[in-house]
């Protein structure tokens, strides 16, 4: 009974050890899989790097042409504003006139005789 046991144990034993006997080839494997990992993530980061750099400098650039763009706008606006006060000036000046002028005549039409 005693023997049966150990013999039970040994078997258990065996059977872990000839499990245990893969091991080394599964940890080589292992190492060769992380390495290639690292491999790839180094491309990756490389790659993203570059990428970003060049997404960075597409924002830059699209920065300076609306910054550029923008002043345009502005440089319109003002002129475009300075152009209507103008007109708007002369505008009120010609009703200005035409007032005066509606005044003058509007007193002539009551020196008349009836």
């Amino acid at each position: 009974m005693a023997d049966d046991l150990v013999v039970e144990r040994v078997k258990k034993l065996e059977k872990a050890f000839a499990s245990l006997a893969t091991l080394p080839r599964e940890v080589a494997d292992l190492k060769g899989r992380v390495g290639s990992l690292e491999v790839q993530i180094v491309q990756l980061r490389a790659e993203m790097t570059e990428e970003f750099s060049a997404v960075r400098a597409d924002l830059r650039s699209v920065h300076e042409k609306l910054a550029s763009t923008r002043s345009d706008i502005l440089e319109a606006i003002e002129s475009s504003s300075q152009a209507a006060g103008e007109l708007l000036r002369d505008v009120w000046s010609q009703v200005r006139m035409l007032h005066e002028d509606v005044i003058e005549r509007m007193k002539h039409l009551g020196d008349r005789p009836s």
